[in-house]
């Protein structure tokens, strides 16, 4: 899938992927060997202070000052 992706997207194109916080980590080291930089990372926790279950990640050919978020679902 990451393979595909790098092929299709655009120069200024990105790819954005919800995925469990240990299946992020390897595709993000899959898309750094297709030339893809982490430009976005979103903490999607249930609960202010509690461990993130998923992470929302942004991958594109560019590499920016990277934008760190936690969103928390329940107050």
């Amino acid at each position: 899938m990451i393979e595909k992706a790098a092929l299709h997207l655009e120069d200024c194109g990105s790819l954005s992927l919800v995925l469990p916080p240990e299946t992020a980590e390897f595709v993000h080291s899959l898309c750094f060997k297709w030339g893809l930089y982490l430009q976005g990372q979103t903490m999607i926790c249930s609960f202010e202070n509690s461990v993130p279950h998923r992470e929302l990640i942004s991958f594109g050919f560019h590499s920016v000052s990277l934008q760190k978020k936690i969103f928390v679902i329940y107050d």
